[in-house]
């Protein structure tokens, strides 16, 4: 058997792990994996970069060993001893520094060839497939592809991407952001994860003679998380849960039973969601200051155990009916966005602090940027006002067709119809919850998978390293317990 892993970071170093450890590995299967990148295990997100690029999790929640969920703050004491920074948390520089040791000796198996290559393309060669690099197309045909290629692009709202003085990616931020002067006006388009982190880089690297400027059209900054400093708490989901209540329910778990399981067991501790939503709901930086400071139990309880919802998340809304998932998105996916989506306590208090002192300040309404003759931008918001550089901080590129400006890989996959939208031209469709890739053409594709950011819209939240981990050794598992299956037939 022949398989090909396009991309090596976290997904599909994963899968080249669990597949070389499964017992149905044969001494004749080969692994081609494909990854431009110099560096094997970290991928995009945890590739060489500047210290003050951090993990927005704890380290006690990013163990890729699933036998030790502790495996990388060992890791971090046995390298570094004292590893937190004065924010609580780690570089993505070091977390990738671990997984490129953890998955080292996979890339160094004899059966396995590492390339350093971009795939740009592939076609189907009856039931095996063909891969195209930026080299030409390759004369291996391949049993299986995985298709674990990261992150999709950066949106570019206001079509600067090539404008001198705007930053279309951020990332490397020792590469991309270094070359400015303290005297510049500097605008970051945004107030997402992203933003937090040029927070961290401007003001480490820089010393500002003008404010760091956000701007965004109404949300403002995520909410602070506040530690839950209570002990153990009532939480009914499990994946045992889920499959009693679907038995019960004939496959379609209602969404008013996953609402209300929810609600009964915040209450059992005295919490009603309903409420410290509308106590903290509005969009004022005062009152996540506020929040911070009196350690509100309630909030920080609601957040842990929306924390810990997350796990069970993408196998709950594939439990909805149809209507009820199109009924949570609308009404109730915003909401678990403001308890879910947070920014760490003591990265909160630093942006406090600099908001405070006028180091940082938002500008909400922004409606549009205009490029100026002498190379500055224009940008309209309640505050129309001028400024020398922007970075752009609005978050993933999930329409495929535009997604495919910026990728070759993806262009031509959807050029081809091997891989359509999920749903509203988004995200890329796959069968749940093998992740084998669907397209009107072939159906279920049986030996192409895709795994990552690019299923989001299926694999619903799938935006953290456990998540994603998780996903890639349960799809290489079946794959590799199918042989047997397939044997046996």
């Amino acid at each position: 058997m022949k398989i090909a892993i396009v991309g090596a970071g976290l997904s599909g170093s994963n899968v080249l792990k669990t597949i070389l450890t499964h017992p149905n590995f044969q001494e004749n299967d080969q692994i081609d994996v494909f990854e431009p990148l110099e560096k094997l295990g970290p991928g995009f997100p945890y590739a060489p970069d500047d210290e003050s690029i951090m993990l927005n999790n704890s380290v006690t929640y990013l163990s890729v060993d699933l036998r030790n969920p502790m495996d990388f703050v060992e890791w971090l004491e046995q390298k570094y001893g004292s590893y937190e920074n004065t924010e609580g948390l780690v570089s993505r520089q070091r977390y990738g520094q671990y997984l490129s040791e953890h998955f080292e000796p996979y890339y160094a198996h004899p059966q396995v060839t590492a390339m350093h290559e971009e795939v740009v393309d592939m076609e189907v060669n009856g039931k095996q497939y063909r891969l195209k690099t930026q080299d030409g197309w390759l004369d291996t045909l391949y049993d299986v592809v995985y298709f674990a290629i990261g992150h999709q692009p950066y949106k570019d709202y206001y079509k600067l991407d090539g404008t001198k003085n705007y930053v279309q990616n951020p990332y490397p931020a020792s590469k991309n952001l270094n070359q400015f002067s303290n005297e510049q006006r500097i605008g970051v388009i945004g107030t997402g994860t992203t933003s937090v982190d040029m927070m961290r880089y401007f003001t480490q690297h820089y010393d500002l003679k003008h404010p760091l400027t956000y701007y965004d059209r109404d949300m403002g900054f995520y909410f602070p998380a506040v530690p839950y400093t209570g002990g153990p708490y009532n939480f009914s989901f499990s994946d045992d849960w889920i499959d009693i209540q679907k038995e019960k329910h004939d496959s379609f778990i209602p969404f008013e039973i996953i609402l209300e399981t929810l609600r009964a067991d915040l209450q059992l501790e005295g919490v009603d969601i309903r409420e410290v939503y509308e106590t903290y709901k509005e969009n004022d930086l005062n009152a996540k200051i506020k929040a911070v400071e009196s350690k509100d139990q309630k909030l920080a309880l609601t957040q842990a155990y929306i924390s810990r919802l997350g796990h069970f998340l993408p196998s709950l809304f594939q439990a909805m009916s149809p209507v009820n998932r199109a009924h949570y998105l609308s009404s109730y996916y915003p909401k678990l966005i403001f308890f879910r989506s947070l920014v760490p306590n003591k990265s909160f208090k630093r942006l406090a602090d600099l908001y405070k002192n006028g180091k940082i300040r938002v500008v909400f309404g922004i409606t549009d940027i205009e490029t100026q003759a002498d190379g500055t931008f224009l940008v309209k918001a309640d505050q129309t006002e001028t400024v020398d550089v922007l970075v752009n901080a609005t978050g993933f590129e999930t329409n495929l067709e535009k997604a495919g400006e910026r990728s070759e890989l993806i262009r031509n996959l959807y050029k081809k119809g091997l891989i359509m939208p999920q749903a509203n031209g988004q995200f890329v469709l796959v069968d749940w919850p093998r992740s084998r890739v669907m397209n009107e053409q072939y159906g279920v594709m049986d030996g192409v998978y895709m795994l990552g950011s690019h299923i989001r819209g299926i694999q619903h939240e799938n935006n953290d390293a456990k998540i994603i981990t998780q996903q890639a050794v349960k799809v290489a598992t079946w794959m590799m317990d199918e042989l047997v299956l397939a044997e046996q037939v």
